[in-house]
């Protein structure tokens, strides 16, 4: 990506800021009675440019139902009229927002976010606010914290004007919808005496990945960097993502990604359906119509960004010969019907946990056949959908009807030389706990449990799922969300990894491999019976494995003949590994496409 100085324009809500637009250098932009009102600094005064507020708002979700011609004439005022190449930074909660997200999309308007008081939730339409957002600026450090811990994307961030512009240099110029066309990818040509055949040809589609702080990505990036060595050059990997890895903040390293084959497509929630001239075409109102319906049962982030996708490869040469599309979010599923319409491709849905029969989604009765409606639509077009664990296979819808496999997680046995263990207290038994929390899966029962003079549980990741009561507990070690190589430093640190499981008992959460990567104890708490389930199975003859109910009873009966194993660490078991779970799943794309094995 390209990077260029910017000229930014600060969008409040009030007028209070002209002078320290003068002060800084930074033009201000406010509306009041009846228009819109920019303070442009020019030499020793201010210049101001006004235009007309168009009296109807707007919302994306109404593109359909209006005329946003308006709204498209404030848009070209500000890029052709205001600065050279400006740079909005509004309010995350500013009503203009959805505005911003539209012309990001329909022309390359660039914006950042200023954050005055924290986001409290992260939902559908603020990923495509986040994710096209060139800077986030923060008035307070903790804000940042606080963003911090919600957002698992990269950013950059600033926490005052001067620091903003002094970034501003450095920070890429974001690729809108309208360029996306005119990307020329040039492919390194492959060294043809590593096999006569041609590579067999795999699209990795994952809405989130590469520098994102959530675990979860660490199978997909592996998928990425990993198949195309241990398949000897037979299998050539793409990945397709809404995540721009070239938004590098300073608080989120990128060591080591592969940029060839990576196709940035950023998801611009409804704007992702505007032509070139900013209209829906004609069938867009119904779409818009689908994903609102489809909203009140279950989560919908990426249902725009498929189409962007067919969008962004239809405009390309390029041809697959297997997609595979990992969730969560799982409503780009649907891009499936593309793949099998344009390359004929082999289809592989990735749930790794379920979707509309997860035990842990609180669906109501009607919001779960909804789901499970979607979800028969999705396996309907696969040829292969793969989980987790067995356990997880079966909840998949028509899990008897079609081609099922389990590809387990594991841990990333190519980085265990560079983890830098961190050094925790040893004057306390050290438990951990890495990834989120959920309703069912609470907590609570050991923190109340837990001796404050004999114990600490740390926490990597977010607070939710925590009770509010409880969090500054002083037997609670909060880090929030670390690098994956950050997360094992502490894990190696600690005596003992904590997973929580559900009644049904169906999850094998990617940190039980971290455990066992970083050979500590683990103490599973389950809601349910011990000693059943899907990590039963998995861990069945493993040795430091530890089991309680999840109430305050059990875990006090565990922690009464508990007591550190520090003489000596495991040393893991390939059969845990990334590697050995991704030679399964390379045997079952050569199955699908039945060249490439031996």
């Amino acid at each position: 990506m390209s990077h260029s100085s910017f000229t930014p324009i600060i969008f409040a809500q009030d007028v209070s800021a002209a002078d320290e637009a003068a002060r800084t250098g930074i033009a201000h932009a406010s509306v009041r009675r009846g228009k819109i009102s920019v303070y442009i600094p020019d030499g020793n005064e201010m210049r101001i440019e006004h235009s007309p507020y168009p009296q109807i708002p707007f919302r994306l979700n109404d593109m359909g139902r209006g005329d946003p011609y308006a709204w498209k004439l404030v848009l070209m005022w500000m890029l052709d009229e205001l600065v050279p190449n400006p740079l909005i930074i509004i309010d995350h909660d500013h009503p203009f927002r959805e505005l911003i997200i539209f012309a990001n999309a329909w022309n390359s308007l660039s914006y950042g976010l200023r954050f005055a008081v924290p986001m409290p939730t992260i939902r559908v339409t603020e990923y495509a606010l986040l994710g096209n957002s060139v800077i986030n600026l923060f008035t307070k450090s903790e804000i940042e914290g606080h963003f911090r811990k919600k957002y698992i994307g990269p950013y950059y961030a600033a926490l005052s004007l001067d620091e903003l512009t002094a970034k501003l240099d450095v920070c890429p110029v974001k690729n809108s919808k309208t360029r996306l066309a005119k990307v020329v990818r040039e492919i390194a040509p492959r060294d043809q005496s590593v096999a006569d055949e041609k590579p067999i040809k795999l699209l990795v589609l994952s809405y989130f990945s590469g520098p994102c702080r959530a675990v979860a990505v660490q199978r997909i990036n592996y998928w990425l960097e990993e198949i195309s060595k241990i398949s000897d050059g037979k299998i050539e990997v793409h990945l397709a993502t809404a995540i721009d890895w070239d938004s590098e903040a300073d608080n989120v390293p990128i060591k080591g990604f592969p940029t060839e084959n990576l196709h940035f497509v950023p998801d611009h929630n409804v704007a992702s359906l505007t032509t070139d001239f900013g209209e829906l075409p004609v069938w867009g109102p119904r779409f818009i119509v689908s994903e609102l319906r489809n909203a009140t049962s279950f989560n919908t982030l990426s249902y725009y960004w498929r189409y962007a996708l067919e969008e962004y490869f239809e405009e390309s040469d390029l041809k697959f010969d297997v997609v595979l599309i990992s969730g969560n979010p799982f409503a780009c599923f649907d891009f499936a019907a593309f793949a099998k319409q344009r390359w004929r491709s082999r289809i592989i849905l990735d749930y790794r946990d379920p979707f509309a029969n997860n035990p842990r989604f609180a669906y109501r009765d009607e919001q779960r056949e909804a789901a499970r409606y979607a979800e028969r639509g999705y396996n309907f077009q696969s040829d292969l959908a793969v989980s987790v664990n067995r356990d997880s296979t079966d909840l998949i819808e028509f899990s008897d009807e079609i081609n099922t496999l389990v590809i387990e997680n594991g841990f990333d046995e190519r980085i265990l030389d560079d983890v830098k263990v961190k050094d925790l207290d040893k004057q306390f038994a050290n438990f951990v706990h890495a990834g989120s929390l959920y309703h069912d899966r609470s907590p609570t029962a050991i923190l109340r449990s837990l001796d404050v003079k004999k114990h600490r549980l740390h926490h990597i990741g977010g607070e939710a799922g925590i009770d509010a009561d409880l969090l500054d507990a002083p037997v609670l070690v909060l880090h929030g969300r670390q690098t994956y190589n950050d997360t094992l430093g502490i894990v190696g640190g600690a005596d003992c990894g904590v997973v929580f499981l559900s009644e049904s008992a169906f999850e094998t959460t990617t940190k039980i491999y971290d455990y066992l990567a970083m050979g500590i104890e683990v103490l599973i708490c389950t809601h349910g019976e011990p000693h059943v389930g899907a990590l039963s199975q998995i861990l069945e003859g493993c040795e430091g494995i530890h089991w309680c109910k999840n109430s305050e009873e059990g875990v006090a009966e565990f922690l009464k003949t508990y007591t550190p194993n520090r003489r000596s660490k495991k040393t893991p078991n390939d059969r845990f590994s990334r590697r050995h779970s991704t030679s399964i799943l390379i045997d079952q794309i050569y199955n699908l496409t039945g060249k490439g094995g031996q």
